[in-house]
């Protein structure tokens, strides 16, 4: 949802904007997918703040100073009513680990670039298939940006949509806590947009120049646009989607071949654990805080077999020291170390 509201915001803001409209009046659909995509989102907010800023600098330029304004007076709505549908949004953002490693990252730029190029790598995967194929697009860009620049053709919409979600994507490299491709799945489509409007430029700029028949370039479109669609089609019959956190399914595979045993959580409790699809493939699970461990729990004397999943921060000698010997567990097998959210999976055998 979040994706699609990223879309239904770039169209309604641009359709405006290309329409000549004055902002003035009729931004009900606008606040409205504004609105939908914050409840849906925080990340999204991040590509509208780009956007909406190219916007009001395109306008500026044009010296359309009232549009502006009545632009602005619409998203401040907008923002009045996300805060009030969800006021828990600061205490999302300022009091839940999540939150305060957002936060912490605005700060800290250690590791940035391995986090970007591993972004770049999901993006790359997601939106084009391959990071080759991406490269090649990027370059496909910036020639027909030129040429296009040399023409006095640029297509506004399309440059602000494509410089907006690389901006994206550098400003989530940042902040992101884990490198997981549902905080870049907000601009997925409006990647892939651009990057069919790219291909489309650079295909009419070299038929433009080599092909003079107008009635052989229609049909060299339409040819290509058969083909592509037999390609999508195909995809679609023919791909398997990974699950929705990159680099989850060893973690998940664990909870398959382990099916029906217990799992102890041992987290540090302050923000919802995010395993669900992991925990259900387990009998029992059983989520502890740090300090819950001195607590005595009946069921785990019965089991023979135990999963542990230890969430970061929290030591393995702590939670052997409060699993293993109070229950006459002998041996502790890392399973997984330094899982996507910084767990580490152990099985606790007698």
């Amino acid at each position: 949802m979040a994706a699609f509201f990223c879309l239904a915001f770039t169209y309604v803001l641009l359709k405006k904007l290309k329409d000549g409209e004055d902002f003035k009046k009729g931004n009900r659909l606008l606040i409205l997918v504004t609105v939908l995509g914050f409840l849906t989102q925080y990340f999204v907010c991040i590509y509208y703040f780009f956007l909406t800023a190219f916007v009001m600098l395109y306008l500026a330029l044009k010296r359309e100073k009232k549009k502006i304004l009545y632009l602005f007076r619409a998203l401040v709505i907008s923002g009045i009513w996300g805060v009030c549908l969800y006021p828990f949004v600061f205490h999302d953002l300022f009091g839940t680990k999540v939150g305060e490693s957002v936060m912490g990252s605005l700060t800290d730029a250690s590791g940035y670039f391995s986090k970007l190029a591993s972004f770049f790598r999901i993006s790359s995967a997601e939106v084009i298939g391959s990071v080759t194929g991406m490269i090649v697009v990027l370059i496909l860009a910036l020639l027909s940006l030129c040429y296009s620049a040399k023409e006095k053709s640029v297509d506004i919409p399309v440059l602000f949509m494509g410089v907006s979600s690389v901006l994206y994507l550098l400003t989530v490299s940042r902040i992101a806590p884990y490198l997981v491709d549902r905080y870049l799945m907000p601009v997925f489509p409006v990647m892939s947009l651009c990057a069919v409007f790219i291909v489309q430029k650079v295909i009419i700029i070299i038929s433009g120049k080599y092909i003079k028949s107008e009635k052989t370039r229609k049909r060299l479109y339409y040819g290509l646009f058969a083909a592509l669609m037999l390609m999508c089609t195909a995809l679609s019959f023919f791909h398997v989607p990974g699950y929705l956190y990159k680099g989850y399914t060893s973690q998940k595979k664990i909870s398959e071949r382990y099916r029906g045993l217990d799992a102890v959580v041992v987290y540090e409790g302050t923000s919802f654990y995010q395993n669900i699809p992991e925990l259900m493939n387990y009998g029992n699970t059983l989520l502890l805080k740090e300090d819950e461990l001195k607590e005595e729990y009946d069921r785990l004397s019965s089991d023979d077999e135990l999963i542990v999943i230890i969430g970061p921060g929290v030591g393995k000698q702590v939670v052997y020291s409060g699993l293993g010997k109070p229950y006459g567990f002998s041996s502790m097998t890392v399973l997984l170390e330094d899982g996507v959210f910084g767990d580490t999976v152990c099985l606790l055998s007698k």
